[in-house]
C-alpha cells in the first residue's frame, strides 16, 4: 500500500527574524531580502520534493516562501497553518523572551502563563493537531500522495511533537528556515494511531551539508 507523504516546511528568514523579534500570527512580516537570496540559494544547492498539492499559511512570509520554492503549483491557503498567537509579546526582543522564560511558562502543563490576547499553548497545538489531521485525511480522500505545506516553525514543532514517530520533545523538532521534514504514513496507520514517520530532513542534500560544515 502506497504511503502518503506530507513536506512540513519552514518558511525562509523573515524581516522580523533578523531583527530577533517575536514574530506570531499577529506579526505579518515579509521576507527579508536576505531571505529571499538565501531561499534561492537552497533551491539552486539542494532538492526539494516534488508535490503534487500545496498548502500554505496565509502569513506572507509563508506565502512568499511558497512562491519561491515552488513557483508553478497554486497556493492553497490553510488559516490554521498560521504561527501561534503570542498577544501582547509579539514584537518583543527574543533576547527579552528568552530571559523571562516565556516559552518554559506558556508551554507549561499546569498553571500556564498565557499573556494579554495570546492563544494558550493547549489550544495552539489542538488547532496544528487538527490541521494536520484535516490534510492528511483530505489527501487520501483526494488521492494526493505527496504534498507540502508551507508553514512556521513553531507549527511543525507542535504537529511532530503529537504526532511524529519516534517521539521526541519539541525543542527536537524545531526546523531551520527554508527546511523541513518528510510525515510519511499509511491510511491504515493514521487512521489507526494518528502516528506518521518523519521519513527525511528537507530539502535532500541540506543536512548532510550541514554535517559537513
Amino acid at each position: 500500500m502506497k504511503n502518503y507523504r506530507l513536506h512540513l516546511l519552514r518558511h525562509g528568514i523573515s524581516t522580523d527574524n533578523e531583527q530577533g523579534l517575536l514574530a506570531g500570527v499577529g506579526r505579518d512580516s515579509a521576507l527579508s531580502a536576505e531571505g529571499e537570496k538565501a531561499l534561492h540559494s537552497m533551491k539552486d544547492q539542494y532538492r526539494y520534493p516534488a508535490i503534487e498539492a500545496l498548502f500554505v499559511s496565509p502569513l506572507k512570509r509563508a506565502v512568499q516562501t511558497a512562491s519561491i520554492l515552488y513557483p508553478e503549483h497554486r497556493r492553497i491557503l490553510i488559516a490554521p497553518l498560521a504561527e501561534a498567537s503570542y498577544g501582547a509579546l509579539e514584537g518583543a526582543p527574543l533576547q527579552q523572551v528568552y530571559e523571562q522564560h516565556f516559552f518554559e511558562e506558556w508551554m507549561r502543563p499546569e498553571e500556564p502563563v498565557t499573556p494579554a490576547g495570546a492563544e494558550t499553548y493547549r489550544d495552539f497545538v489542538l488547532r496544528c493537531s487538527q490541521a494536520l489531521d484535516t490534510l492528511l485525511e483530505g489527501m487520501m480522500k483526494s488521492g494526493i500522495h505527496e504534498a507540502a505545506a508551507v508553514t512556521h516553525g513553531g507549527v511543525i514543532a507542535a504537529m511532530l511533537t503529537a504526532h511524529g514517530l519516534p517521539e521526541q520533545t519539541e525543542d527536537m523538532w524545531y526546523a531551520d528556515n527554508g527546511a523541513g521534514y518528510t510525515l510519511s504514513v499509511s491510511a491504515a496507520m493514521w487512521m489507526r494511531s494518528k502516528r506518521a514517520e518523519v521519513a527525511a530532513i528537507q530539502p535532500a542534500g541540506y543536512i548532510e551539508a550541514l554535517n559537513r560544515e
